[in-house]
């Protein structure tokens, strides 16, 4: 994984708030110190081939298929289907597996029946994989549950209880030491415990008015790390509750999308708000102090997924993708031979093949790309 860019620049801070997630002002702390958006050579190049692959069953709203995607612990990857049959309104979605040949396999699950033996569709987004052969999902509408990787034993569980029915969207899922799943939740902005049974509690509510969680994960410093779309901020999470809020860029104007960790620093896109003029890639200390801020592209932001490779590279998605070297800082843009990718849910990861992998919700394909 990676340690951090070899590359000059100013080493920056980065303003915080401290609160506790059963409530209080917190404190501020001392303004932030500039940070520095490193120049970068550019090139132009084109990716390998290309190859696109269709799940079984397509859907007349596409966009609305298609969700996150990880890797597998048996080398395979996985992939959420909020659908799974066409014009199916109470039909529930698929967890799929795609081999690196592009093999595809799917399972359909089954309906959540509540208390009232009223039968509601379950539709996964968020996913993860557990090295015990399971994958865990969430659905944006608040049904946890698990699936082994061959398809068998799926269970179900409903976090409605939380009042999640009502408003909350579900993005992201992660999983942390103490063996109980932590997802995160936009309005309200909360993160949920769940335990491997299905019990839910509030885990934390404290955070910045609006800010739009989206990607949580459980990084090497044992802290709980997530993005804040809606305030332009970075948030860690003890495992003991205690919140802190970090600027994502000390000039502000953007928002983070997706992040990374190599176990020790953090990597994340973090899109232009208004107007829409590019991603920055940005790499943080888990002290909140900003290493590097890259540019990325000046084309439409779009979703900005983050990939990490080895110790080399980090690789961003977007109108293009483009590849950061880590020992020089240059930043090089590939062209893709379809030049509209559009909308990509749930990243970019490398597979065991040595090429990247990503979800094109808009066109319903999973893509493979051959990197150079």
């Amino acid at each position: 994984m990676f340690k951090y860019f070899k590359h000059a620049g100013i080493i920056a801070g980065a303003a915080l708030l401290l609160s506790a997630c059963g409530g209080g002002a917190g404190s501020r702390a001392p303004g932030a110190v500039p940070q520095s958006v490193d120049g970068a050579q550019r090139a132009i190049h084109t990716v390998g081939a290309q190859t696109r692959y269709t799940p079984p069953i397509s859907t007349v709203n596409d966009a609305a298929n298609l969700g996150q995607f990880a890797g597998g612990f048996d080398g395979n990857m996985y992939f959420a289907e909020e659908q799974s049959a066409t014009n199916c309104t109470t039909c529930s979605g698929r967890i799929s597996k795609i081999t690196t040949s592009g093999s595809i396999t799917s399972y359909t699950l089954q309906q959540f029946t509540d208390d009232n033996n009223v039968s509601h569709p379950v539709r996964p987004y968020a996913l993860m994989t557990t090295s015990d052969s399971k994958v865990w999902f969430v659905s944006k509408d608040g049904y946890f549950g698990s699936i082994n990787t061959d398809g068998s034993s799926p269970t179900v569980y409903s976090l409605h209880s939380l009042g999640s029915d009502a408003s909350g969207t579900f993005d992201a899922i992660t999983q942390g030491t103490d063996g109980n799943f932590y997802l995160a939740e936009s309005t309200p902005d909360r993160v949920i415990k769940v335990t491997s049974g299905g019990t839910p509690s509030v885990f934390c509510s404290s955070f910045s008015s609006g800010a739009d969680l989206g990607m949580i994960f459980l990084n090497g410093d044992a802290n709980f790390w997530l993005t804040e779309r809606g305030t332009g901020k970075i948030a860690k999470l003890t495992s003991g509750g205690t919140l802190t809020e970090y600027n994502a860029t000390s000039g502000g104007g953007y928002d983070p999308f997706d992040m990374a960790t190599d176990g020790s620093n953090l990597w994340y896109t973090a899109q232009a708000v208004s107007p829409s003029t590019g991603t920055l890639l940005v790499e943080m200390k888990n002290d909140g102090t900003i290493l590097h801020s890259y540019t990325i592209t000046t084309a439409p932001a779009g979703e900005g997924a983050i990939a990490l490779q080895g110790v080399s590279y980090a690789w961003v998605i977007n109108a293009n993708i483009s590849r950061v070297r880590q020992s020089t800082g240059v930043v090089n843009d590939y062209t893709l031979t379809n030049s509209d990718p559009n909308t990509v849910a749930g990243g970019m990861i490398p597979g065991t093949d040595g090429n990247f992998w990503f979800t094109d919700r808009a066109h319903n394909k999973i893509v493979k790309v051959s990197k150079t």
